[in-house]
């Protein structure tokens, strides 16, 4: 059971990466979300925030086809999508060990790549107009929000690996209030 896991685990990552929607497995009775959907969701979420890092680091080189606009619309979807995760119905018991260290990792790439997009929003801060700037402000209040919910969430479906997870969010949360204080 332990390899048919992992053979799943490593299948949806495949095929986020390639951009598909995989079907991901539910609760018995269709109820809330399983382990195996935490992990793909954060997964998902650390494509996408790869996908803006590179399209904000490339807005002077990349002017016809990266556009500020766009960008914070993207962000906007994104956090939406976010707020609707941590809506959905989470796990209401501790899901397995490997789903707990797969959702883990998981939250790890997702952190290290959110806080790449966030330093390339301060580096290049210049291509945002006043309004978008507003926006990405109440963004990152919106995802500040998201990553508390997160944190009070875990302990239920994941008590093995919160003082790690409680780590890394603290790390993004730094990031995020750091970036929310000087992004005018």
């Amino acid at each position: 059971m332990t390899s048919f896991r992992l053979i799943l685990i490593l299948a949806i990552a495949t095929v986020t990466s390639i951009g598909a929607k995989p079907i991901i497995p539910r609760q018995a009775g269709g109820q809330g979300m399983t382990g195996l959907t935490v992990v793909s969701n954060l997964q998902s979420l650390s494509l996408v925030y790869q996908d803006l890092t590179f399209a904000v680091n490339n807005l002077e080189s990349l002017k016809n086809q990266s556009d500020p606009d766009a960008i914070v619309a993207q962000y906007a979807n994104l956090t939406n999508s976010e707020d609707a995760d941590e809506a959905a119905p989470q796990p209401s018991v501790a899901v397995d060990d490997f789903d707990q260290y797969g959702i883990l990792n998981a939250q790890f790439n997702l952190v290290q790549n959110d806080r790449a997009f966030l330093n390339a929003l301060s580096t290049n801060k210049q291509f945002f107009n006043s309004t978008l700037r507003a926006t990405i402000r109440n963004l990152l209040s919106e995802q500040i929000n998201v990553l508390n919910t997160f944190d009070k969430d875990i302990a239920a479906f994941a008590p093995d690996v919160v003082s790690a997870t409680n780590a890394n969010s603290g790390v993004l949360l730094a990031a995020l209030q750091g970036l929310l204080a000087t992004f005018f």
